[in-house]
């Protein structure tokens, strides 16, 4: 990372790589205390964070660097997005204090280790919480479709090997589905694994099957919730190449 080189502080790339954070769009999302979560030493997550403070103040009319897009000005970084998967985007919004207890709550503190293994399941339980709180807002009557809408965790005993994690059962009789993704960086841009039963399933229901991505990072030992967004129309993004798929060997 050009920008580690930049500070003298390159030797830390590797730990850096290690926690998934790899270009300055990845790590401009963290603060301090997150940096200092990954393994690095608190004087030199100090150095970083007011490199980055420097170069957002400085980065007027240009981007963050490596990687490409980024904050302009000196306002607060905002995650790329590209205009083609906006269009496929039903919802967005941060973690309220409410859902991120009940994120933090899976998840044990000060085994980073420990808690990356759990991350899938708290993001489920984020994911459930903030679907029932939208339910009762009436909020899902204009993302996923008109009607109340009763949020049932699936997997909330056990994962059970469907193509998605949360059912959606809706008072004029429809179904939804919402598969849920957690990453450890709060970037879209990362890749997340599915399967041929997800893509399968995405074409199968086309209007009514979504991606819900709950986007973390690391903090104190753990993870902490930053924010969620929902995308519908799933297959109709990977046929317009809005959502590309890759294939790992």
């Amino acid at each position: 990372m050009a920008f580690l080189a930049s500070a003298d502080l390159a030797h830390h790339a590797e730990r850096l790589r290690a926690e998934d954070i790899e270009s300055l769009d990845d790590l401009a999302l963290l603060n301090r205390e997150d940096i200092e979560a990954c393994g690095i030493p608190a004087a030199d997550a100090a150095r970083i964070e007011a490199a980055l403070a420097a170069l957002r103040l400085g980065a007027i009319g240009g981007g963050t660097g490596d990687g490409g897009g980024g904050a302009t000005g000196s306002g607060p970084f905002v995650p790329r997005r590209s205009s083609e998967l906006a269009s496929f985007l039903a919802s967005e919004r941060p973690v309220s204090p409410e859902d991120a207890t009940e994120f933090s709550r899976y998840l044990p503190r000060g085994d980073p280790t420990a808690a990356q293994q759990q991350l899938g399941r708290a993001g489920e339980a984020l994911a459930a919480a903030y679907l029932r709180g939208a339910a009762e807002r009436g909020e899902l009557a204009g993302s996923i479709g008109p009607g109340s809408w009763l949020v049932i965790w699936r997997n909330m005993g056990e994962e059970r090997g469907e193509p998605w994690d949360i059912l959606l059962k809706g008072s004029s009789g429809d179904d939804a589905w919402v598969e849920v993704k957690t990453t450890m960086v709060d970037d879209e841009h990362k890749p997340m694994e599915v399967s041929l039963n997800h893509l399968d399933f995405a074409r199968a229901h086309p209007g009514s099957y979504f991606i819900l991505r709950v986007f973390a990072a690391p903090a104190g030992g753990s993870f902490e919730a930053r924010r969620v967004a929902l995308y519908g129309r799933v297959a109709a993004a990977i046929e317009t190449k809005a959502i590309s798929l890759l294939l790992k060997m």
